[in-house]
C-alpha cells in the first residue's frame, strides 16, 4: 500500500477450470446420458471471486513511523464497502475510516484496476487503470509489472497534481494464513510499489494474502519510505499492518466485531418540529456514540446539546441528548444512517453521512 492514503487491495481473478462432459456410443447399442464433472479451481491460482453489492470488510489498520524518530504508532479501523456491481464485473467500493482520512469512493474497472478515487475535496483519475495486485490469470510463480499515472484535482483550487506509479510483483505462494479472526485458505503476493511525484519519491514494499474463498485481502504487512527530490536519503519512513477483523460477504452471517464498521466522523442534520445539525459526531470502534450538536428553532435560536448513545453490530441506534431528546434509528451502511427523534410533543427525523 502507497503510504500515502489506504492502497486498493483488491479481488483479483484466476482461470477455471473447463466443465468436462463425456459421451460415449457405438454401433447400435444405447448412448449412455452426459456426466458432468464438476468444474475444478487451481488451488494455485489467484481467486476469481465477483464482489457483490453490500459486502463489506473491516481492517485494523497501524502505521509506526520509524523516521523521523519519536512518532508514536498511530491506530484506525478502516471499512471496505462494495457499494456496486456492474455486469462486465467492474464495481464501486466506498472506504471509511475511524480517523486521519475522509470517506472516498473509489471505481474499479473489469480487471480489478483502480479508474477513480474521490473524496469531499479530492478527485484522483488513474491512466491507465491502476491495478496493484496480480492479473487475472496469475498462479503462483508468476511475476507482475504494471505503470499508470495518478491525477488528482483539489476541488476547492482545481490544482492538479500527478503521480507515475509503478508496481513490481510476484505471486509467492498458497498457503493457509491465520488471524486473530479465523485461519483462510490464500493466496500471498510480494511488490514493490514506486510513487514518483515532483516532491519526491515513495517506495514502498509489500507482502499481501487473498482469501481464495471471498477474493479479499486478509492482510498486508508494508515498509514504506520516503525520498525528497534532489536528496539521497529518506526523510520518513515506517512500517504498516492491515488486518482484517470483521466481515460479511454474500448475504451471509457477520464474523467478527463488526460493529467497528460504523467507526469515524458522522455529520448529521435534523428536521421536523425544528432543525438542527452535528457536525462531527463521534462513533468509536466500540459502537458508543458522542458529540456536541443544536437544534435551530424557527425563530433561528440554536441550542446546543451533547449526545451520547450506541449502534449494535446490526446497525440499531439509540441516543440520549442532554435536552432530553431521545434519537432513535439505523445505520443503513457504513457511509449512512437514518432515523426519528422526540424531545416532548416535538417530533422529526434525522440523516447522518460518515465522513
Amino acid at each position: 500500500m502507497r503510504h500515502r492514503h489506504i492502497p486498493a487491495h483488491l479481488c483479483a481473478a484466476s482461470t477455471l477450470a473447463l466443465l468436462l462432459l463425456s459421451a460415449c456410443g457405438g454401433g447400435g447399442s444405447n448412448t449412455p446420458s452426459a456426466t458432468a464433472t464438476a468444474a475444478a479451481v487451481n488451488p494455485n491460482a489467484y481467486p476469481n471471486v465477483l464482489p457483490v453489492a453490500g459486502d463489506y470488510f473491516v481492517y485494523t489498520s497501524v502505521n509506526t513511523p520509524t523516521q523521523p524518530a519519536g512518532q508514536a504508532p498511530i491506530q484506525r479501523t478502516v471499512t471496505r464497502d462494495i457499494r456496486s456491481v456492474g455486469v462486465d464485473r467492474s464495481f464501486v467500493r466506498l472506504d471509511t475510516a475511524s480517523a486521519y482520512s475522509l470517506a472516498t469512493t473509489q471505481s474499479f474497472d473489469a480487471s480489478r484496476a483502480l479508474t477513480s478515487s474521490s473524496t469531499s475535496t479530492q478527485r484522483c483519475d488513474f491512466t491507465p487503470g491502476y491495478r496493484s495486485t496480480p492479473a487475472l490469470t496469475s498462479v503462483v510463480g508468476d511475476t507482475y509489472t504494471t505503470t499508470s499515472t495518478e491525477s488528482c484535482v483539489n476541488q476547492s483550487t482545481s490544482a492538479l497534481t500527478t503521480y507515475a506509479l509503478t508496481d513490481n510483483g510476484t505471486v509467492a505462494a498458497a498457503e493457509p494464513h491465520t488471524l486473530p479472526i479465523g485461519t483462510f485458505n490464500t493466496i500471498k503476493y510480494t511488490q514493490t510499489l514506486v510513487s514518483v511525484q515532483p516532491s519526491g519519491t515513495t517506495t514502498t514494499l509489500e507482502t499481501c494474502w487473498i482469501d481464495t474463498v471471498t477474493g479479499r485481502a486478509v492482510e498486508c504487512a508494508s515498509t514504506y519510505s520516503t525520498t525528497p527530490t534532489g536528496q539521497s536519503a529518506p526523510t520518513s519512513a515506517g512500517s504498516t499492518s492491515f488486518q482484517l477483523a470483521a466481515y460479511a460477504v454474500n448475504g451471509g452471517a457477520a464474523v467478527g466485531p463488526t460493529e467497528r464498521r460504523f467507526a469515524g466522523t458522522w455529520s448529521v442534520t435534523f428536521s421536523g418540529s425544528s432543525g438542527g445539525a452535528c457536525a462531527a459526531l463521534l462513533v468509536d470502534t466500540s459502537g458508543r456514540i458522542s458529540g456536541t450538536c443544536q437544534f435551530v428553532a424557527s425563530t433561528g435560536t440554536a441550542t446546543p446539546f451533547t449526545v451520547s448513545g450506541s449502534v449494535n453490530a446490526a446497525g440499531i441506534a439509540s441516543v440520549s441528548t442532554s435536552t432530553g431528546a431521545a434519537l432513535t434509528g439505523t445505520f443503513d451502511s457504513p457511509s449512512t444512517a437514518t432515523g426519528s427523534w422526540s424531545n416532548g410533543t416535538a417530533t422529526g427525523t434525522w440523516s447522518a453521512a460518515h465522513q
